[in-house]
């Protein structure tokens, strides 16, 4: 807690917790018992000590220890990540959990003695993060190689943000190719749409046109062309026998056959047009 001007800063940096089940004389029930012996109940108790220092605890039982805690997050003479941080620790050591480790863990890293990052861990610094913020006291108390472990924590994670934000641009290139592809792929999938669509109305428009070419013939060609449709189904001899002169001419006329020049008798016509029909009998 800080005190700028008459203005009173909350305290921001959480202690060094460790936590101990107790057993102590329960009193009353030792009195109450009146047997001659001791009666015990187990309690929950807090040591709390500034980070680098690990000669100095203040010891509390858990319960008083976040009454107090309350009462100084009420006066706002601690943050809000303070008493988080505090209340959070004391629920998952009751739990049997683990603490959860916001930063790299020092054990784990590989840039410093081991017989350093063991006295620095001892005094609570239990992340890279941490040790880059150690405490003068804290490196007067684990002497040489302290402040060089400190630039090193510094500079490590400078070189990390460094790379963190390359990967996150590199991340962000990727995802607007991979969006820029995907758009693509649906303009390309829009035009085949778009094309088989053209396609097909150009197909219902040349139906239409040619129905209504066909709709707007003249009455007579329509006939001719129902006439020559008509005629181009096999005849027989006896059917034509009994067709007088005139209906032969006018058959033959509409087959094709070649009857200028002359009075044909009825048996030539007839002879003619069933040489046009069966040409191959000539």
């Amino acid at each position: 807690m800080a005190n700028f001007g008459g203005m009173v800063t909350p305290e921001d940096n959480p202690p060094v917790i460790r936590f101990e089940k107790e057993s102590i004389e329960d009193v009353e029930a030792t009195e109450k018992a009146n047997d001659g012996y001791v009666r015990y109940r187990e309690i929950e108790k807090v040591y709390i000590s500034a980070r680098g220092d690990n000669k100095c605890e203040v010891p509390y039982e858990a319960n008083d220890w976040v009454e107090k805690l309350k009462w100084r997050h009420r006066n706002k003479l601690i943050s809000e990540n303070y008493f988080e941080y505090c209340k959070d620790r004391l629920s998952r050591w009751r739990k049997g959990q683990a603490e959860p480790v916001a930063g790299t863990p020092l054990k784990e890293w590989t840039m410093e003695a081991e017989h350093l990052k063991r006295m620095a861990m001892d005094l609570g610094y239990q992340t890279v993060e941490q040790v880059a913020e150690m405490t003068e006291d804290a490196m007067n108390t684990i002497g040489m190689g302290s402040r060089m472990m400190k630039k090193k924590a510094i500079k490590w994670l400078e070189a990390d943000k460094s790379v963190g934000a390359t990967a996150q641009k590199v991340l962000r290139l990727e995802r607007e190719a991979e969006a820029h592809k995907r758009r693509e792929e649906k303009q390309t999938e829009l035009l085949s749409n778009f094309q088989a669509k053209l396609q097909d109305l150009e197909a219902k428009l040349a139906k239409k046109d040619a129905e209504e070419a066909e709709a707007a013939k003249p009455v007579e060609e329509k006939i001719a062309d129902s006439v020559l449709n008509a005629v181009t189904l096999p005849i027989e001899k006896v059917e034509l026998e009994q067709m007088d002169k005139t209906a032969l001419v006018r058959e033959a006329r509409l087959r094709g056959v070649n009857i200028a020049g002359g009075h044909w008798k009825e048996e030539t016509l007839i002879k003619k047009i069933l040489e046009k029909q069966h040409p191959e009998e000539e």
